[in-house]
Order: C-alpha cells, then sequence, then structure tokens
C-alpha cells in the first residue's frame, strides 16, 4: 500500500501476454491502496507497453469458460478489461523496426503482423528453402510445440560422442520453488553441443545468440560464437529476485533481495518452443511447419527472430491456414482512439 501511494508512473510491459482479468485487479488494488476509488488505478498513471501481434495470454483450457463468461470472448486480452476503457488510454504505435532493416522482409512481416497475409508473402517466406542437415547443426528450429523442443535437444545432445556435464543451478529463496527460472536448474552440455546464451553481456553476446562448446570446464565453458568464430568464456552468473517496500523512517521505497538464483546463462539451443523465442534475436533459424501452427501470432514470431532473411529455413511448408492472427487484435490495432 504504501509502495502504490507513493509511486508516480507503473510500467506494464510485454502487455500482449496480461490476461484481463489481471489488469482488472491491479486497477481494484491500486484504487484500494491509494484510497481513491473514483480513478481507475486509483490516480495512478500507467504505462502499457508491448506488440499484440506476438502470442496471446496464457489461459488453461479449464479456464475459458469463466473467461467467456466474464469478458465475452475465450480468449480476452488486456484491453477487455473492465478498466481499459475507464482508463482513457492513448494509444501510440512505435514505427521504427530495430532488429531488421531489409525494406522488402519488413513489408512481408507487416503484412502478416496485420492479417493481410497473401499468396505472395507465404512464397516468399517459402522460397528460404527447406533446412538442410547441414543447416541445422548451428541452427536453432523453432516449433509451436514444447514436447518437440525438448525432444530435439535430448536427441541432438545424445548424438554427439563425448562426455557429458552436468551443471546443477543454485536457488535461493523465492528462486527454491519458482517454476519460472531465468536458466535450467540441471544444464546438461558436451563439447561440441550448440547453445545459445539467456542474458545479456553488452558488446560480447546478447540474449539469442548462438555458439557451440568447445570446452566444458568446472567453473568455466568456452563457447565459439555463431558468425565471428570468436571463443568467449562462460562463468556462472547470478540472477536476483527482489521485493520492494515502503521505508517509513527515509520516506522512500527500498528494494529488498528475496532470492538468487546461479546458473550459467546457457541452454541447449538445437530448438526452442516460439514462446520461449518471443524477446528473442537468433543468429540462424529453422521454423519447424510440419504440424501447422495452433495459435494467434505463432508464424509473424517465429518469422521474425532473425535479423536476414537469409537466416531463416524451414522445415515443411507455410500455408496461408498457418498464419493466425485474431481478428480482435487487428480491429483493436487499427482502431483510432
Amino acid at each position: 500500500q504504501s509502495v502504490l501511494m507513493r509511486t508516480d508512473l507503473l510500467v506494464i510491459d510485454e502487455v500482449s501476454m496480461v490476461r484481463p482479468d489481471m489488469l482488472d485487479a491491479m486497477d481494484l488494488l491500486s484504487r484500494e491502496a491509494r484510497g481513491n476509488h473514483l480513478q481507475p488505478f486509483g490516480g495512478l498513471q500507467v504505462l502499457l507497453v508491448g506488440d499484440l501481434a506476438q502470442l496471446p495470454p496464457v489461459i488453461k483450457p479449464g479456464a475459458f469458460e469463466a473467461f467467456e463468461y466474464k469478458y465475452g470472448m475465450r480468449q480476452p486480452y488486456f484491453f477487455h478489461s473492465d478498466v481499459y476503457p475507464e482508463g482513457n488510454f492513448r494509444k501510440i504505435e512505435m514505427e521504427r523496426v530495430y532488429r531488421q532493416n531489409d525494406t522488402e522482409l519488413l513489408e512481408h512481416l507487416g503484412r502478416i503482423r496485420m492479417n493481410r497475409c497473401t499468396a505472395e508473402d507465404t512464397a516468399y517466406f517459402n522460397a528460404c528453402g527447406q533446412a538442410s542437415p547441414e543447416y541445422l547443426k548451428t541452427a536453432v528450429t523453432l516449433t509451436p510445440y514444447r514436447n518437440v523442443a525438448d525432444i530435439m535437444n535430448s536427441r541432438r545432445l545424445a548424438e554427439i560422442h563425448a562426455p557429458s556435464r552436468r551443471y546443477m543451478a543454485t536457488a535461493t529463496g523465492s528462486f527454491e520453488t519458482s517454476r519460472d527460472c531465468p536458466a535450467p536448474r540441471v544444464l546438461e552440455l558436451k563439447p561440441g553441443a550448440l547453445v545459445i546464451f539467456n542474458r545479456n553481456n553488452p558488446g560480447v553476446w546478447i540474449n539469442g545468440t548462438s555458439g557451440i562448446v568447445r570446452t566444458a570446464g568446472d567453473d568455466s565453458i568456452e563457447v565459439e560464437l555463431s558468425g565471428s568464430g570468436r571463443i568467449v568464456s562462460v562463468e556462472r552468473e547470478e540472477w536476483k529476485s527482489y521485493r520492494y517496500d515502503f521505508d517509513r523512517l527515509s520516506g522512500r521505497v527500498v528494494e529488498t533481495e528475496t532470492g538468487t538464483f546461479t546458473q550459467f546463462p546457457l541452454q541447449l539451443g538445437y530448438a526452442l518452443t516460439i514462446h520461449k523465442a518471443q524477446g528473442k534475436t537468433l543468429d540462424r533459424v529453422a521454423i519447424d511447419m510440419k504440424h501447422g501452427a495452433f495459435a494467434h501470432g505463432q508464424i509473424y514470431v517465429a518469422l521474425s527472430r532473425t535479423r536476414r532473411r537469409e537466416d531463416i529455413r524451414l522445415i515443411g511448408r507455410i500455408s496461408e491456414e498457418d498464419i493466425i492472427t485474431d481478428p480482435t487484435v487487428v480491429e483493436f490495432l487499427w482502431k483510432t482512439e
């Protein structure tokens, strides 16, 4: 309560994945904490950031009926919340793309993003070609299905005839029971294994950089970065979680550490779910389309992970039926406030 009373701006990132009931809960808690029940969020200024053309909120199958009863649809977004229309939000669209600079690639991605996909667009990406066995040695396969990614990573690691090393993470506090850890709790690697980094190291690697394990020691792992061939020494890193409280003596919000997680910032890089790839910039991808897509935004997210079209290959082919875009999202994006 004390923190919300003294907060000037609440920033909610990746808002495309925020369920409407969560936004309504934030609203009710803010009104109560700030003692202002008449204004949205108790008068607190709120900034929502995200790309609605990417993956939608995760709703468990058993909850679909409840959301349909409350919000009138089985797959609602934050803008279906009760508080959003009250909030008088001003919509601002960022137009500059930083990951890609190829005009033709951006035009095709833009049409897929806004549900204006044509046969020309699918032909453009199908022309990227099929992923060869050689290409797959250094590319990340993106799949809509978690079990496919897990099986592929395990199988490809088993194919390497070299001793394996298992690195156990160290977790304290809130990380001890968390199911959403920043790196694998058990990281099994072999020399020659393809890995991707899951944390930024400015000037050296970014979240999504791939490479090949060259040596796996007790306290460091040498990785040859894809593209540059540079060999870097990777050491364990520590992630921290925090709680924020108001200190009445100082009159300030103070940060209290609630847990730590220590592990090498690596994971096997043969396959990722499209969900886990969101937010990453990947060097080379192979998009697994053998079983098609099943959710809004999946193909757009997969196709937009690399900087260049030349770094995309397919396993199977993309059809127009695979391009799933929720019409309620398109309507919201086109609607002027």
